[in-house]
């Protein structure tokens, strides 16, 4: 009943989808099991090796993934790190943290411990492993109609620019998507306010953290499609946003352009936002990733 969260502090000092490969295949099967060993006779189905002489429990063949076990990277960026291939972008949320000069200043007036984090109250631990249980079997109601079919344009405009700049999501990310955006549903308090119009914050959130992410690359492999997305995601069109990809090989708008337009209402602006900061440091030093 009670959720468990495995912390891997820097994560990144080596390469993820080597020394962690076992769990990006088991985590994401339905009944996924390490295997451990292949010992024993294997008539005896329930055989397990012992560690030491008299070992009354010993090391089973396989392991069943905990449905309760949920796992948290911490990432820096330095000479010392490697980023993350697609493979391990594509079953995280990337969540950033930033500090802000008010924040360094706040502290810099009474420099003290890092103050703990408070204890959940009673019950929401068990609530939330409920509802995570609830999400990954589909119990959790659809999706309002309307709201299905405005996400599922937004998404289907955001697969098509991502495509034209070879960068398109595949099933698991859209699964996840919408996935996320139903147990947002689930848990607003105002359901009418997130059915007219909360909902576009819930799915500007996911494109930040599990679309953006992977993008990274030179002016001429990533300079337009940023322009693209930070288009869309200012309020443009699905066509004025595929608009930056010329048809015949011709010359896209200077990136600069996206950086003028000012993003209209209805769009994402944590999108934009981050996709701005992106073609800033692409204009400045001809080569971006997702977290600079």
């Amino acid at each position: 009943a009670l959720p468990f969260f495995l912390i891997l502090d820097e994560m990144n000092l080596s390469h993820v989808e080597r020394y962690f490969a076992d769990f990006l295949s088991v985590m994401e099967q339905k009944d996924g099991a390490f295997h451990l060993h292949s010992e024993g006779p294997r008539e005896e189905a329930g055989f397990t090796l012992p560690r030491f002489e008299g070992d009354d429990t010993g090391v089973p063949r396989t392991l069943a993934y905990p449905a309760n076990l949920f796992v948290i990277g911490t990432v820096n960026v330095d000479e010392t790190t490697y980023m993350f291939s697609s493979k391990v972008l594509d079953r995280a949320n990337v969540i950033e943290f930033s500090v802000e000069s008010d924040e360094i200043d706040a502290f810099l007036k009474e420099p003290g411990e890092y103050s703990f984090p408070e204890r959940a109250a009673d019950g929401v631990a068990e609530a939330f492993q409920a509802l995570a249980l609830q999400a990954r079997s589909g119990e959790l109601e659809d999706l309002p109609v309307a709201v299905a079919d405005a996400s599922r344009a937004d998404l289907v405009a955001l697969f098509e620019i991502l495509k034209k700049g070879r960068f398109e999501f595949a099933y698991r990310t859209a699964n996840e998507v919408n996935r996320y955006l139903r147990v947002c549903y689930h848990l607003a308090e105002d359901k009418e306010a997130w059915r007219a119009g909360d909902w576009r914050s819930d799915l500007d959130d996911q494109i930040v953290q599990k679309i953006l992410p992977k993008l990274h690359g030179s002016v001429g492999r990533v300079g337009t499609l940023l322009g693209a997305l930070a288009v869309y995601c200012g309020g443009k069109s699905r066509e004025e946003a595929l608009a930056w990809f010329p048809e015949g090989g011709g010359n896209a708008p200077p990136l600069r352009n996206a950086l003028a337009q000012s993003g209209d209402e209805g769009g994402f602006p944590k999108s934009r936002a981050k996709l701005v900061e992106m073609i800033r440091v692409l204009l400045d030093e001809q080569f971006v990733s997702f977290i600079n």
